[in-house]
């Protein structure tokens, strides 16, 4: 598999071809980094979103055990939360305080975003050579790139636009959900358009590629 287990880090593993200027090598490792903290950004947000709320449901255990009405009406509550945060049911004893989401594009691009030291990117192994293998360590927001990598080689195998990847409809969505401004999620998407662009031409050109095991 690309991505493997590693005390509860994980391993994304590319393999690499081709001549590399040392140049070239830097902007990878550099779209690497950047498109990595604007998916941990994106998923601590979600998870910051969800968690606010999911410490207000712990009040409501009382109600669940007074009434089947409330242990299915909270049932609803929090599935609303979690795929729509537009729609959720106003209660006056569930407080829901806004979250301020203005200038996170620019927190993230100036790499300002707190990543927490055990999720940190790193470098877990590199052999350079014609093929040759580099190997990211880092939190679970990685599996992230991979998708995306994912999704660019589908793309152009069925030559669709890189607006329709899978992957950044589904970022689109969880800024979209958790109440991110307009102005906010569309700087953060043109962000994600340009990495993806530049890893796609590394793609095309044959340079990169999730490496898989090979079965004998």
């Amino acid at each position: 598999m690309a991505i493997e287990s590693n005390n509860k880090k994980e391993i994304l593993k590319l393999k690499l071809d081709g001549d590399w200027y040392l140049s070239e090598f830097e902007e990878l490792l550099k779209l690497i980094n950047n498109t990595y903290q604007i998916f941990y950004a994106i998923n601590q947000l979600k998870n910051r979103f969800e968690s606010q709320f999911e410490s207000q449901f712990e009040n409501l255990k009382a109600l669940e055990e007074i009434s089947p009405f409330w242990h299915e009406y909270i049932y609803v509550l929090r599935k609303s939360v979690k795929l729509d945060s537009k729609k959720i049911p106003l209660i006056p004893f569930l407080p829901y305080q806004a979250m301020n989401y203005q200038n996170i594009s620019d927190s993230i691009e100036k790499g300002e975003w707190y990543i927490y030291p055990n999720d940190q990117i790193k470098i877990n192994k590199i052999f350079m050579a014609s093929p040759g293998e580099i190997h990211i360590e880092a939190g679970s927001a990685i599996r992230e790139i991979r998708e995306l990598i994912k999704d660019i080689k589908y793309r152009n195998e069925h030559e669709k636009k890189l607006g329709e990847l899978e992957i950044l409809e589904k970022q689109i969505d969880i800024l979209e959900k958790i109440g991110v401004p307009q102005q906010e999620l569309g700087k953060i998407l043109t962000r994600l358009k340009q990495n993806g662009t530049s890893l796609e031409e590394m793609i095309v050109k044959g340079k990169i590629g999730l490496l898989t095991d090979e079965k004998a």
